[in-house]
């Protein structure tokens, strides 16, 4: 995909980010979730601007997949559009005690 954090990363995305056309296509799972962003294991990700996430494909999380303890802070307008998730979450898909909060318009 785009974006992999694995165990205990902190990313901040400032201002306008992008997320197009990612494939998450890993042989095995969960290496084959969040197309745009994948994170596993204690990571926060905050997206602190206008973020778009289009055409983004996985089988769990076109967009963002969160697994296994992981915060999601989206502030500001953030678009998911045409994101396929084959099993689970086209947008976004939040797993093992996981959480997200979105504070857009």
């Amino acid at each position: 995909g785009g974006i992999y954090a694995n165990v205990g990363c902190v990313i901040e995305l400032k201002g306008a980010n992008d997320f197009f056309s990612n494939i998450a296509n890993g042989s095995i799972y969960p290496y084959n979730g969040g197309g745009g962003m994948y994170a596993h294991g204690g990571c926060t990700l905050t997206l602190n601007g206008e973020s778009t996430f289009m055409n983004n494909v996985a089988l769990f999380g076109g967009g963002i997949y969160l697994r296994e303890s992981n915060s999601l802070h989206i502030s500001r307008n953030s678009s998911f559009v045409k994101n396929v998730g084959k099993w689970a979450g086209g947008g976004i898909c939040i797993s093992e005690n996981s959480f997200a909060t979105i504070d857009g318009r």
